[in-house]
């Protein structure tokens, strides 16, 4: 039901791309970030296609590197019921000029000379809000520093490789969908094949233990290779090989003949608390932020250090009722233009 979308963040100049800058122990970039972000926390922003916004907490470690945020968004333009399930009765109409006003939580770590860093978005079941802060945010940064903010969903193959190159093999399943003839036959096959959906040969790691890697997993994941050209097994010829790997102390599952399928989402629905209002509380989010941006931007030679460490956490006061803005409000540049990039 919960979840963090990871996406990549990077500054691109004249062609190039800029190492994030660094300046007066703080991150240049994510002063900017918690600048705007500050501003959003005003009033509620009237974005184009009937959306709103409203920035409801802001907080940023000492130097800037690590911004966390909930965002209040919504949509308005048509009507539906508020029923109450405990009542058994319709409570409210809502009118087509009212916006329904979800929170959502958003980190963001910028590294100290690096060339990118990581926007992590919170979805609540289907709903996001990349839509409602993506356009707004870079197309502020690119008029008023004349560079390009790149916000990109990160890509699932490079992912997955970094996946198989750092993680753990913990499991490997030969996954085969349909039955080889022997089972059918010991188990009934007029009764049980028509409910089986497929049948996996399982190699397990003991535990505290990992499974060896087999050479040719990265070409089948490039589609280079053929699953007969890493591994033949006698007697089960299967469709697809199933890993499932332990990468940053949690636990994810590759399919090889389809790495489009592991997406970089993080479900993270048992590893909050949820609070009285259904949605999950702050610390909670922001150490799990916290872990899967490290997670992300470490390798195996190279371990992120992040700190974590909140300072001036600010509420955004209650709002008037009457409190709207404009939709260009997201669009008005700064007062100051401050160069954030340097030639990489």
């Amino acid at each position: 039901m919960f979840s963090l979308a990871p996406y990549r963040i990077s500054i691109q100049k004249d062609g190039s791309t800029q190492k994030l800058a660094f300046a007066n122990n703080r991150s240049a970039l994510g002063q900017w970030f918690h600048s705007v972000l500050a501003s959003l926390s005003k009033n509620v922003i009237d974005l184009p296609d009937k959306k709103m916004l409203r920035v409801e907490r802001l907080a940023a470690n000492a130097d800037c590197t690590f911004i966390c945020a909930t965002i209040h968004t919504g949509e308005y333009g048509f009507e539906s019921r508020l029923f109450d399930s405990k009542e058994s009765t319709v409570k409210h109409k809502r009118t087509v000029t009212e916006a329904e006003l979800i929170p959502f939580f958003v980190s963001i770590v910028l590294p100290k000379d690096a060339e990118w860093g990581v926007l992590m978005l919170q979805r609540f079941k289907n709903f996001g809000i990349r839509d409602f802060i993506a356009p707004g945010l870079q197309a502020r940064f690119e008029a008023t520093h004349h560079a390009k903010l790149q916000i990109e969903r990160l890509v699932p193959s490079t992912f997955v490789q970094q996946l198989y190159k750092d993680g753990l093999v913990k499991t490997m399943r030969f996954v085969r969908y349909s039955m080889p003839d022997d089972i059918a036959n010991a188990l009934g096959k007029d009764v049980y094949t028509p409910h089986v959906q497929e049948v996996e040969l399982v190699v397990k790691a003991k535990r505290k233990h990992a499974l060896p890697k087999l050479g040719g997993i990265t070409d089948l994941l490039d589609g280079t290779k053929n699953f007969s050209d890493v591994v033949s097994i006698k007697d089960w010829d299967y469709d697809t090989i199933k890993l499932e790997m332990e990468f940053g102390g949690r636990r994810r599952t590759i399919e090889v003949d389809k790495p489009f399928k592991a997406t970089p989402n993080l479900d993270i629905t048992e590893n909050v608390a949820v609070g009285a209002d259904g949605h999950p509380v702050w610390d909670d989010l922001v150490s799990e932020a916290a872990q899967f941006s490290v997670d992300l931007l470490s390798h195996a030679d190279f371990k992120l250090k992040l700190d974590t460490d909140l300072i001036n956490v600010v509420d955004a006061a209650p709002l008037p009722a009457t409190t709207v803005v404009a939709p260009d409000y997201f669009e008005v540049p700064p007062a100051v233009t401050e160069d954030l990039g340097a030639p990489a």
